[in-house]
């Protein structure tokens, strides 16, 4: 989420997907701009009135360790902006058995960053790694695609064109119909 404080009526609220446009509009009655479809920091930059932002003041909320693109571009734009870290987001342990049978029964995996594609590979045992990566991945965007291509899945991740949950479903059922004839 991000806040540019730079109207008479407080400023302007920002969010990148629309469950958090729908809290932020529910919890401060205030209207949220939201991208239509690319709900990522580069829909967000991609809204006209974040095209020429230079004089304006952001305030981005964000996670402990997040991507820095939106407050970098933002400042290349000629805004000012900084980031409220208000949330950490920490790793699970899960026994590498649970990790194996997990992985033994699934087909299919969605992942929504980096990050968690990372963590499920470093807590997924040798013995199980080939099981993870023959997985067919549905993930968030293009970036957890070529994290995935480059760790070495061997099915071509599949990517929603938006992240919403009738989007990823039907993603998935394009795929059963596929590959599973008769499911």
């Amino acid at each position: 989420m991000a806040h540019c404080n730079c109207c008479p009526n407080g400023g302007l609220d920002y969010a990148v997907g629309r469950a958090t446009s729908a809290a932020v509009q529910k919890r401060l009655a205030v209207d949220v701009l939201t991208p239509s479809q690319d709900y990522s920091s580069e829909g967000l930059l991609a809204l006209a009135s974040l095209q020429r932002p230079a004089g304006l003041r952001f305030a981005i909320i964000s996670g402990e360790g997040g991507r820095e693109f939106l407050l970098q571009s933002l400042r290349e734009r000629g805004a000012a902006a900084e980031k409220i870290a208000v949330y950490r987001r920490e790793n699970i342990s899960v026994s590498a058995a649970r990790i194996t049978a997990l992985l033994g029964e699934a087909d299919a995996v969605f992942i929504s960053s980096p990050q968690s594609l990372e963590h499920l590979y470093r807590i997924t045992p040798a013995s199980a790694m080939p099981v993870l990566l023959a997985l067919q991945l549905v993930v968030s965007s293009s970036r957890v695609v070529k994290r995935a291509l480059e760790m070495g899945f061997s099915c071509p991740p599949l990517c929603p064109a938006r992240m919403q949950d009738d989007a990823i479903l039907a993603t998935l059922s394009a795929w059963v119909r596929q590959t599973k004839p008769g499911i």
